[in-house]
């Protein structure tokens, strides 16, 4: 997980600093991974830059995907690279529905993890099918990856310039290239 501090300038370089979040596994599975990141890095720092950006790779986009639906207002751009959006079950069921439009997630739900899970769709939802306020989502990740069903419930409410999938499966080598393409786009409005 990655906080981009940006200041936007009129032409490159671009005057940005990068906190790299040493979010490790235990910050999941202890639920504290949201109020970390905002009282250790967000908050401190939101006087100090004009816009605050999140990256996550898989297990990170899903720490990106809590922390932005937790806190909307203080971030202003998302880049979710291959993001773990759930198990199996609420991905099918989401599909199943007919996609992120005609999803409905469920009053009550017992297990917590997927009710967290619910609540972050619920999120992608309000934002970019019902077009709220909130972040500008990035979304890249490779045809062949593993996540690809989830990531291309979310790409189906995305237009072209917010969205980059490439040959490739769950890997840095892909990645990477992404991430520039989408860095490039957010920084000049285009793929220089």
């Amino acid at each position: 997980l990655y906080v981009l501090l940006y200041e936007p300038t009129p032409a490159p370089p671009i005057d940005t600093d990068i906190i790299a979040v040493n979010a490790h596994f235990g910050y999941y599975r202890n639920r504290t991974i949201v109020d970390r990141l905002h009282r250790d890095v967000i908050f401190p720092n939101k006087e100090r830059y004009k816009e605050i950006w999140l990256m996550g790779v898989s297990m990170g986009g899903a720490g990106v995907g809590s922390y932005s639906s937790t806190y909307n207002d203080l971030i202003d751009r998302v880049f979710l690279l291959a993001p773990f959006l759930g198990e199996t079950a609420l991905i099918e069921d989401i599909a199943n529905a007919g996609g992120l439009a005609q999803w409905r997630a469920p009053e009550h739900n017992d297990d917590e993890v997927r009710q967290h899970f619910e609540s972050v769709w619920n999120w992608y939802q309000k934002l970019l099918v019902q077009e709220s306020s909130g972040p500008t989502i990035m979304l890249g990740y490779g045809a062949q990856d593993r996540l690809e069903p989830a990531n291309r419930l979310l790409a189906e409410h995305l237009p072209a310039e917010q969205l980059l999938v490439t040959e490739g499966k769950h890997k840095w080598t892909v990645w990477r290239p992404i991430f520039e393409t989408l860095l490039r786009r957010s920084v000049s409005g285009s793929d220089l």
